[in-house]
């Protein structure tokens, strides 16, 4: 059982460090994608969109960025 738990843990920590980091790729590219392309841009709104789903979900699980 303990073996168990342990496991859980430890998967849901990884999970919870796979979604900080692909928030924070997320986050790089909009800001990259603005400050190249300007905030009117499709891409650029694309990749924000992309960052509040995300952010959104991480609110959703109580993630806190870290």
């Amino acid at each position: 059982m303990f073996n168990q738990l342990t496991q859980n843990k430890m998967e849901k920590d990884e999970m919870i460090k796979t979604i900080l980091q692909f928030e924070k790729e997320l986050w790089e590219e909009q800001q990259q994608m603005s400050e190249y392309f300007g905030a009117d841009d499709a891409g650029t709104k694309n990749a924000i969109a992309k960052w509040v789903s995300i952010s959104q979900l991480m609110d959703k699980l109580k993630i806190e960025q870290q």
